[in-house]
């Protein structure tokens, strides 16, 4: 049957809008649905990771949105000395860093709407509300209600997506369950912005207040935004507490001779959950449909733009037939098992900086102090940015854990033009990077069909302009040292990266073989992970 689309998005927040620029980079006949018609105009979400941030580039409107690059966050004991500072730009070992920002989300969510909206092929039903669907053989039809004139239609696709929050209704139509990691906690958070930057952000741009009496977090934002989150404790009166005469002394400290406006103020319960089952059938669920995490890690928002990129580049090679369709089963256990690291890492967070009484504390400080001895000790308290690899599926990852380079590979600059990376030339598809081949690089009619069937790319890091008979295959030279050091780390002289830039493997091969040999063994490892 000819459905209406291709794919049909429920909920158009920021990860559906992640998925319409995504779905119009993709060239795919999509429906993004949103009960609301406008941005929210309030912020949630304050931080973006460069791994997200690199999800969008191809979608050419990165540029447009103000971050603020985050230099490290500090952790405040109740005696007011830091006991843990994690500065983000201190692995030295590669140029390119894996880092988080701060952004302003109405400003935010405004661009990845404004861009997903000049893609012809996407297509909007906004103050629609999705009541149901049903599968019916190789099809969903969707059931959404106009909620301007409370009249019913029906939409059909061959792919449905809900993006559509912590409430979502397509995973109730679903019939899956949460898992709950049972830590559930009332905080406060005050947004505002004032006249000029607050005096105690010198060299890092968020504190953790780690106090037993009340923990606290302050959050330097964009132009003079900040945020503050404030603990609930068990004696606080809900309504009293959002009474600016009451806040204001837990944070007055930090405000000193600022004028401050105050523009938001709203209590609310952190949740951590995943549910069972991500995906039934041709029904997806992404972002918080899926999982719900604490934000001591900033990962809520980012953990679900990388569940849309790893669904929708497999997604939209089942529906060009690039891929085998058995592909879209690697989502859920690829997905499911990186969000969940992130959550148990969240909770350990929260645990630090909520340290219930003073003698806890006390023996907290000097656990974590010892632990900070190592680099890789004071990393392991943010594994999200010094690697968690994906669950088991279409890689080869190890599992003792490794640099996050062997699981996320790093954009590595052109030397002709320091604009661009390896991300410009391999766009989102599969790639092989050589390290100085310089043996024969023709390819078998056989192989470079098979290649051209998945726009597989070649570069070869090499100071000569060597050619092949494969039309994707390119020389390039780099700028600065990351592959050089990469290729020493992993003892390697290739590395095969997927489409949403995560490493199926590092490759190995001997001086005396050919490009088209090495091709057929990486045409093997595909086939044998039922890529194709």
């Amino acid at each position: 049957m000819q459905t209406d689309y291709n794919v049909i998005v429920a909920g158009y927040g920021p990860v559906g809008a992640c998925a319409a620029n995504l779905l119009g980079y993709y060239n795919i006949n999509s429906l993004i649905i949103d009960k609301e018609k406008e941005i929210y105009t309030l912020p949630r979400a304050i931080t973006w990771d460069d791994e997200c941030r690199r999800i969008i580039v191809p979608c050419n409107f990165a540029d447009k949105i103000e971050i603020r690059k985050i230099r490290g966050i500090d952790h405040i004991n109740g005696k007011g000395e830091s006991f843990l500072k994690i500065r983000m730009a201190e692995e030295d070992k590669y140029d390119y860093q894996v880092g988080p920002t701060f952004m302003y989300q109405p400003e935010f969510e405004k661009a990845f709407r404004d861009n997903a909206e000049t893609y012809d092929t996407n297509h909007f039903k906004l103050g629609f509300e999705v009541l149901s669907y049903e599968e019916i053989d190789e099809y969903i039809r969707v059931k959404i209600k106009n909620l301007d004139t409370n009249t019913i239609e029906h939409v059909t696709t061959k792919y449905l997506i809900g993006a559509d929050g912590a409430n979502s209704i397509i995973r109730k139509k679903m019939g899956v369950k949460y898992k709950s990691f049972k830590y559930d906690e009332p905080w406060m958070c005050v947004d505002g912005f004032a006249d000029q930057n607050l005096e105690c952000f010198k060299d890092v741009d968020a504190f953790q207040i780690c106090n037993p009496k009340r923990s606290l977090t302050i959050i330097n934002s964009v132009n003079n935004k900040f945020r503050f989150e404030i603990m609930i404790m068990p004696e606080d009166d809900l309504n009293e507490i959002q009474k600016e005469e009451v806040f204001y002394p837990f944070i007055a400290k930090y405000l000193k001779n600022r004028k401050f406006t105050f523009t938001r103020k709203a209590i609310y319960t952190f949740h951590s959950t995943s549910v069972n089952s991500w995906k039934k059938n041709n029904v997806f669920l992404v972002g918080d449909a899926a999982h719900q995490m604490p934000p001591f890690m900033g990962q809520g928002m980012n953990s679900g733009m990388r569940d849309v990129e790893n669904l929708l580049w497999k997604l939209s090679g089942v529906i060009s037939k690039k891929y085998n369709p058995n592909i879209l089963d690697s989502y859920e256990h690829e997905r499911k098992y990186h969000a969940e690291k992130i959550i148990k890492a969240s909770i350990a967070m929260g645990n630090i900086i909520m340290t219930p009484s003073p003698l806890k504390a006390f023996f907290r400080d000097i656990g974590i102090k010892i632990k900070s001895l190592t680099k890789k000790g004071k990393q392991s308290f943010y594994p999200g940015y010094s690697g968690i690899r994906l669950g088991n599926g279409l890689h080869n990852h190890p599992i003792e854990r490794s640099h996050i380079f062997r699981y996320y590979f790093p954009a590595i600059s052109l030397s002709e033009d320091k604009n661009k990376t390896t991300d410009d030339l391999l766009q989102k598809n599969f790639g092989l990077i050589l390290n100085n081949f310089n043996k024969d690089t023709s390819i078998s009619e056989n192989n470079c069909n098979l290649l051209n069937t998945i726009d597989f790319r070649i570069l070869n890091r090499s100071d000569s302009s060597m050619k092949s008979n494969y039309s994707k295959f390119d020389c390039f030279q780099s700028n600065g040292k990351d592959l050089d050091t990469y290729f020493s780390h992993f003892e390697c002289n290739a590395v095969l990266i997927r489409p949403d830039k995560y490493v199926f493997d590092i490759i190995h091969f001997n001086e005396e073989d050919s490009l088209d040999q090495i091709i057929s063994n990486i045409i093997n490892m595909l086939v044998d992970k039922k890529l194709l």
